[in-house]
Formats: C-alpha cells, sequence, structure tokens
C-alpha cells in the first residue's frame, strides 16, 4: 500500500534514484482519462494551543480556552493564507480539544492541510501559519513538517507520453494534481517524472472512490511502450 500521504519525509530509497532517466509514476489517472504532468507543493501542519482548566460553571473566569484561542487561529489561517496567492490553499482538516464537557478546555489541536502551486508559496504559507496573535494565558505552536515539493513539468517524457497514448487511441491529456505522490519527491531530485499512469478513477477518498477496469490494459501498454522509448 502506497504510504506517500501517511508521512511527510522523502522516499528511504531517494538516493537509489538519483540519476535516473526518468521515474514513471502509477498513481490513478484523472477522471477525465489524463496524465499528471505537475503536482502541487503540499503540507500537513499540527497546531497545538495549552491554556488552563477551569470549571465552566463556577470559575469560568479562571480559566483559559484553548480552543477558542485555536479556533480564531484556525479561521485566521483560512481566511489570511486560502488564496493568498495563484494556486495557494489552506484548509483546517480537524480540530480537537477538552476531556469533559462542564471544563473550559486546556488544552486543543488541529491540522492544516496546505497546498500551493509552488515550493517557494509553500515556504510563504508554512510561516504565515505561525504568525499567531497573542492570546492571553494560551501557548500555540505549529509542527515543522516541510512537506512535499512541487513536481515539474518534464517537457520530454510527457510529450512523449502523451504521443504514446495517443497511438493507442486514448485521450492524450494533461493536468495539474492537487495532491502529491513520491513523483513529487523524484521531480525534486532531477530526475524527469511522469505520474497518473495507472488505472483511471476519480472521487479519491470518498465513499464514492472508483478505477475504470477498461483503462488497465491501455495503461500498461503505455508503460510497456515509454520503457522501449526510453531504452531506445
Amino acid at each position: 500500500m502506497p504510504d506517500e500521504e501517511a508521512r511527510l519525509t522523502p522516499p528511504a530509497t531517494l538516493a537509489l534514484l538519483e540519476g535516473a532517466d526518468a521515474a514513471i509514476c502509477l498513481e490513478c489517472g484523472r477522471e477525465s482519462g489524463a496524465i499528471v504532468s505537475r503536482r502541487k507543493a503540499g503540507t500537513w501542519l499540527t497546531l497545538t494551543a495549552r491554556g488552563r482548566a477551569a470549571h465552566a460553571g463556577t470559575e469560568r473566569e479562571r480559566g483559559r480556552s484553548a480552543l477558542v484561542a485555536l479556533a480564531r487561529e484556525a479561521l485566521r489561517i483560512e481566511a489570511e493564507v486560502h488564496d493568498a496567492r495563484p494556486g495557494l490553499s489552506a484548509t483546517i482538516t480537524q480540530l480537537h480539544a477538552g476531556d469533559v464537557k462542564n471544563t473550559v478546555p486546556d488544552a486543543a489541536w488541529a491540522t492544516v492541510d496546505l497546498r500551493a502551486a509552488t515550493s517557494d508559496d509553500l515556504a510563504w504559507a508554512f510561516a504565515r501559519v505561525a504568525a499567531f496573535a497573542a492570546h492571553d494565558g494560551i501557548a500555540l505552536a505549529r509542527s515543522d513538517d516541510a512537506g512535499f515539493p512541487a513536481m515539474e513539468r518534464a517537457d520530454a517524457l510527457v510529450d512523449a507520453t502523451l504521443e504514446e497514448l495517443r497511438a493507442l487511441g486514448e485521450p492524450a491529456l494533461e493536468e495539474t494534481a492537487g495532491g502529491v505522490s513520491d513523483g513529487s519527491w523524484t521531480s525534486h531530485v532531477g530526475v524527469p517524472t511522469v505520474d497518473g499512469l495507472g488505472p483511471v478513477g476519480g472521487r479519491d477518498h470518498s465513499p464514492e472512490e472508483y478505477g475504470l477496469v477498461p483503462s488497465v490494459a491501455p495503461r500498461i501498454e503505455t508503460v510497456v511502450r515509454l520503457a522501449r522509448h526510453l531504452g531506445g
């Protein structure tokens, strides 16, 4: 099972791939049948808040709510970072706080999903996430998960792949993906990379996720022809 969206570090074997002629990644094809020629940079950051617990009914004023502080920062991040640059997104995906229902919560944590068209834009967003406001009695922190670099278009390799698809009567289309893959890392170390050569499908990470069985054989044939092209 691929693990690239469960970690934020390069593959352990990345050094073995440096200097390779090409990297062919078998992530799923797009719903349109397109391959993936570019990918956004991305990371998932954990935000934490520490405050002071107090009884919500009798001593509310003595507490310092980690939940309220982190909720305010979550709204700030989505308002300030999301769409601040072309292709940049910031999405709060988790927010948890408190242990019991009658106490001002003294701890909270959240996650933010960042995607950017370039690695430079991701670095800018990374810094802005941690530009926390002052919250009385609250300590806020952000994890340092730098995440995945952007996958750049490898012109010759992508063009050759589209030509092979065209020769097979398949859609000769390409798209930029918001998701990351190990192709992000091979591209980062200078290996020409093309992605999305797995079966065509869609609705990723939802109950309706699917793959089209009839697309499997043409995709395999495309990879075989592309390997022969590279070998020649």
